[in-house]
């Protein structure tokens, strides 16, 4: 565990001091899971990746399309209230 927050802080964080509250803190769950996104990261950005298609989520992302589509943003210019001579107070020095 310690190894795997040293390379947290050396490589991934920016090298982070190793008293850094913000890696101190982080539970053995939330390190494993900074792993899993480090490796998947490094795999997705490899050169021989293979182009990953989600059907659920570009389902999802038409339906938003459309109904945003469908929304009018024809918006009126907020009305300014008429300038008024007397709304002043006096300041002391």
């Amino acid at each position: 565990m310690e190894r795997k927050l040293w390379i947290l802080r050396k490589y991934v964080y920016g090298g982070l001091p190793p008293t850094d509250p913000r890696i101190l803190a982080m539970t053995p769950e939330q390190v494993e899971l900074e792993f899993a996104h480090i490796a998947f990261d490094k795999k997705a950005n490899s050169p021989n990746a293979e182009e990953y298609s989600d059907d659920d989520f570009d389902k999802w992302n038409k339906e938003i399309d459309e109904i945003d589509s469908k929304l009018s943003y024809n918006y009126k210019p907020r009305q300014e209230l008429p300038h008024d001579p007397d709304d002043w107070e006096n300041v002391e020095p």
